[in-house]
């Protein structure tokens, strides 16, 4: 075989919105994936990747409303000139507004900014969210305001200082362990799958004025019966890559029902259970603002 010789492989991606769908307006069972809208993504040498959509409407097969409706999104993925002496850094972006699903939900606008910066004498990247933004979140009408902290993920730019920051940390166990999927402070470990850790850079979900009824609000996670599930911040962190999702929809109940169910007034309601729709009922997902980076050397 021959020789191979060593060099730097980049890697750098943002979507601004995609999304499948599972049932159309009837009920009935269908397999569409909704085209990805302002998708970067870099070679191996590294570059410039640079994409804009506007104005875009997915409409919903079988039905006269549209399924997904999204004003602005722009992305890019840029690697800087690296040398023998310099770090090899990317650098990915996404900004999306105006975003509508089925009428139901609404955002105004996310920004998310993931950088990797990998030392020629290290063997992992170091990567951090530099950006997180999440404005106008409203369902039905009823607004959400999210809250993130970026600086653990900051201060621990690789699985490995995340892992010994959790493990030195009680205060972060305590407090925070669910942000990395722990589910005890005695967890001198944050549970991985598959060697990924799944962690949110949010730290909490308020409602702006009078709650919407029935919905539950679960640390990163928003529940909505009949509805669907809302994941907000989502990071995954592996060994030489992490992927943030800023906001993530799992649809759950027949999309004619979602489309047309009475909204619902808000009163002083106690918060209720939700749990996760079957599969068999989830309607498909939507992906919001999604970048993901990472860097390393070969052989």
């Amino acid at each position: 075989m021959a020789s191979i010789e060593p060099r730097f492989i980049f890697r750098g991606d943002a979507v601004g919105a995609a999304g499948r769908l599972v049932r159309n307006a009837r009920g009935e069972a269908v397999n569409q994936i909704v085209p990805v809208l302002a998708a970067s993504s870099l070679p191996v040498i590294g570059g410039i990747s640079q994409s804009k959509a506007e104005n875009c409407t997915v409409p919903m097969p079988g039905g006269d409303q549209p399924f997904l409706c999204v004003g602005l999104a722009e992305t890019s993925a840029v690697s800087e000139v690296d040398g023998p002496d310099k770090d090899h850094t990317t650098t990915v972006k996404c900004t999306v507004e105006k975003v509508q699903i089925l009428d139901r939900v609404t955002l105004d606008g996310v920004k998310v900014v993931l950088v990797s910066r990998h030392p020629p004498a290290e063997e992992v990247a170091r990567i951090t969210p530099d950006v997180a933004e999440l404005t106008g979140l409203k369902l039905d009408g009823h607004e959400l305001a999210v809250s993130f902290d970026l600086k653990v993920f900051q201060r621990c730019p690789t699985k490995q200082t995340l892992i010994e920051y959790y493990a030195k940390t009680a205060s972060f166990r305590e407090k925070s362990g669910w942000r990395v999927s722990s589910d005890s402070p005695k967890r001198l470990r944050p549970p991985e799958f598959k060697g990924m850790i799944v962690a949110t850079i949010v730290t909490g979900i308020k409602w702006v004025g009078e709650p919407l009824p029935d919905v539950e609000i679960c640390g990163n996670v928003i529940r909505w019966p009949g509805v669907g599930s809302i994941y907000l911040g989502e990071l995954l962190i592996a060994k030489h890559s992490r992927r943030l999702t800023m906001f993530r929809m799992e649809l759950g109940g027949n999309m004619e029902t979602l489309r047309n169910a009475p909204k619902r007034s808000a009163k002083a309601l106690k918060l209720t259970a939700a749990a996760r729709a079957p599969e068999s009922d989830q309607g498909g997902e939507v992906v919001i603002g999604e970048t993901q980076t990472n860097g390393t050397t070969i052989p």
